[in-house]
């Protein structure tokens, strides 16, 4: 894997105007013990509209690269920064819920997520919360699977993880 390279602190900004746009990046993090066990970061969303299970989310602002929103997403849902991070190359779309259209500007009706892999420092167990999440856990695969509500984000998992696993063999 390609070390990440972000130089100095993230840049929060604003987004330029009040839509977002029709794309997001989902951020599977994971870590590896001393032991070579393999655990993912579980993040529970704090709404009441839909409070599942996910990794990192989150939109990049019009003309911000996927791999920066990635990196910014990360540290802003989380305040961990990655040892690496990788985009796989898989992505999906999916139907807008009817509950959040008014958040997108032209009238979109999908949004098209880009998954990537994360590796996070084996040590670092400080995983500070926003207002998004409610909740998170290091889980093995199996119960990250069990986790995820939505079948993309568990094909998304299962991509990561042979991504991750064939690097180790």
């Amino acid at each position: 894997m390609m070390p990440f390279g972000i130089v100095g602190e993230y840049m929060i900004k604003s987004q330029p105007d009040s839509y977002r746009i029709p794309i997001q990046v989902a951020v599977y993090c994971y870590r590896r013990g001393n032991n070579g066990i393999i655990q993912w970061l579980m993040l529970k969303r704090a709404t009441n509209t839909n409070p599942c299970w996910q990794g990192v989310t989150g939109a990049p602002f019009e003309g911000e690269a996927l791999i920066d929103a990635a990196g910014r997403e990360l540290f802003e849902e989380t305040g961990l920064r990655p040892l690496s991070l990788v985009q796989s190359s898989y992505s999906y779309t999916y139907t807008i819920p009817a509950y959040n259209r008014h958040k997108f500007a032209y009238d979109a009706k999908t949004i098209t997520e880009y998954v990537f892999v994360a590796q996070i420092n084996a040590a670092h167990e400080d995983v500070v919360l926003t207002e998004e999440h409610v909740e998170y856990c290091w889980v093995g695969f199996d119960e990250a699977q069990r986790l995820l509500s939505w079948q993309e984000n568990k094909k998304s998992l299962q991509i990561v993880y042979r991504m991750i696993t064939r690097e180790i063999l």
